[in-house]
């Protein structure tokens, strides 16, 4: 059987999107984060900024997932 439809090859494929943070290239299917005033960023900056934060604060970084914590 012969099919109709030609093999595709993904790296002719384009880019869905761009990352505003890196400038990297984002494609189909790839989750974005919406960052604040940056937009939405790439997975590697979103878990690099995520990171930052829980190195520089984690309570800051609890308290913008919801999670609650206590001070003994």
């Amino acid at each position: 059987m012969i099919s109709i439809y030609p093999l595709r090859d993904p790296q002719e494929e384009k880019p869905a999107d761009r990352c505003p943070k890196c400038g990297g290239e984002v494609w189909t299917g790839e989750p974005m984060f919406d960052w604040n005033e940056k937009g939405y960023i790439c997975l590697d900056c979103f878990k690099s900024a995520v990171f930052a934060l829980l190195d520089s604060d984690p309570r800051l970084a609890a308290a913008e997932m919801g999670v609650d914590y206590k001070e003994v």
